[in-house]
C-alpha cells in the first residue's frame, strides 16, 4: 500500500499578495529611478516590521540593509514598503526671455500759457511832477515858468497815458506867454501781435489864439515795429476831429486824419532819450495840415529818491493859423522833477 507524504508550504504568502507586493516595490522603483537611499520601513511576511536602507530590487528579490542584520536579501512576495519615499523634486525648467519693452515714454506736455491777470484799472499807476522857473530884474523884468504831471499805467494788454502842462511868461508885467495842454492816451494791444488800437484827446488853451478852446479827439490802430527792455517804437495811423471852441470864424470843427510815431531809447540805467510826432491833414481843406512834436532827454539824477532832470522841446505847426498869428510855436525848456 502506497503511503502519500504531505509537503508543507514554506511560503505562507498567498499568490495575490506576492502580487501586491511587487506591484508596491515596483511602483516605488519606477518613482524614484533606483530605490532610495534614505531609511524606509519594511514588513516581512511574519509581521514584522523592520527600518533598512539601501533597498534595490534584483528580479524577484528584494536587497536591503539592516543596521544590525546586515545585508538581506528576500522574495519581493514576502516584503511590503511601509514607507514610500518622495520623488526628487524637478525643478521647473527657467526659459530665459527677452524683458518686454518697455513703453514708450508720455510725451512731455508743455505748460498752458498762463493768461496774464488782469489788474483793476485803478492799480499800477505811476507818475512824475516837474518844474522849471527863469526869470530876470534889470532893464527887463522877465518871469518864466512851467509845471507838468504825468501818470500812466503799462500792463501786458493796455496802456494808458496822461500828460497836463501849464506855461507862462511875463516881459516887463506884460504877459507874453499862457498855455496850457490837457493830454489823454490808450493803446489797447493785442495778444501775440504788433497790432494795436488807440484812442486819444487833447485839450489846448492858449490866450493868443483866435479860439478859447481847442479839443481833439482821433482813434485808430496802430502798429508796434520794437518793444524791449530799452527801446519803443510805435506807429499809429487814425481819423478824428478838431473842435474849435470859441473861435471867430465859422470852420470850428474841421474833421482830420493822424500819422504819427512814438519813440523811447534807454541810453543808460540813467539816461533816456524820447520822440513824439503827429501829422493831422486836414480832411476839409486839403493841402492844410497841422504838425506836433515833442521831443526831450532825461537823466536820472538821484535814484534813492527818483529825482531826475529834463531838457525837452514842444514844437507845433499850423499851416493854417490865421491872419497874425505864426504858423510856428516852439517851447523849449530844462525842468527838475521826481517820479512817485
Amino acid at each position: 500500500m502506497r503511503r502519500r507524504t504531505s509537503v508543507a508550504r514554506l511560503d505562507p504568502v498567498s499568490r495575490p499578495a506576492r502580487l501586491a507586493a511587487a506591484l508596491l516595490i515596483g511602483s516605488f522603483a519606477a518613482a524614484t529611478g533606483a530605490l532610495a537611499d534614505e531609511p524606509v520601513r519594511v514588513k516581512l511576511a511574519s509581521g514584522e516590521v523592520l527600518i533598512v536602507s539601501d533597498v534595490r530590487i534584483d528580479g524577484d528579490s528584494v536587497r536591503f540593509t539592516h543596521p544590525v542584520l546586515g545585508e538581506l536579501t528576500l522574495p519581493a512576495a514576502s516584503v511590503t514598503l511601509l514607507d514610500t519615499p518622495e520623488a526628487p523634486r524637478q525643478e521647473p525648467e527657467t526659459i530665459e526671455t527677452d524683458p518686454p519693452a518697455a513703453p514708450p515714454a508720455p510725451a512731455e506736455e508743455k505748460p498752458a500759457p498762463v493768461e496774464p491777470v488782469r489788474k483793476s484799472f485803478f492799480e499800477g499807476w505811476t507818475g512824475s511832477f516837474e518844474g522849471g522857473l527863469t526869470g530876470s530884474e534889470g532893464n527887463t523884468d522877465t518871469l518864466n515858468f512851467r509845471f507838468s504831471v504825468s501818470v500812466e499805467r503799462i500792463t501786458d494788454y493796455m496802456e494808458t497815458r496822461a500828460n497836463a502842462f501849464y506855461t507862462r511868461g511875463e516881459e516887463d508885467g506884460e504877459v507874453t506867454r499862457d498855455r496850457a495842454e490837457l493830454f489823454v492816451r490808450n493803446d489797447w494791444l493785442f495778444k501775440d501781435s504788433p497790432w494795436g488800437f488807440f484812442a486819444q484827446s487833447r485839450l489846448e488853451y492858449d490866450k493868443f489864439q483866435d479860439w478859447d478852446l481847442r479839443l481833439a479827439l482821433f482813434a485808430g490802430p496802430t502798429y508796434t515795429f520794437i518793444n524791449n527792455d530799452r527801446t519803443l517804437l510805435r506807429g499809429r495811423a487814425g481819423a478824428g476831429a478838431t473842435f474849435n471852441i470859441g473861435a471867430d470864424d465859422e470852420d470850428d470843427v474841421v474833421p482830420e486824419g493822424l500819422l504819427g510815431v512814438d519813440f523811447r531809447h534807454q541810453l543808460t540805467e540813467r539816461q533816456s532819450i524820447f520822440l513824439s510826432t503827429e501829422y493831422l491833414p486836414s480832411f476839409s481843406d486839403f493841402g492844410e495840415f497841422r504838425l506836433n512834436t515833442d521831443a526831450g532827454y532825461e537823466i536820472l539824477v538821484d535814484p534813492e529818491v527818483n529825482l531826475f532832470l529834463k531838457l525837452g522841446a514842444n514844437h507845433r505847426y499850423n499851416s493854417n493859423a490865421g491872419a497874425g498869428n505864426d504858423k510856428n510855436d516852439l517851447d523849449y525848456y530844462l525842468t527838475v522833477g521826481f517820479r512817485f
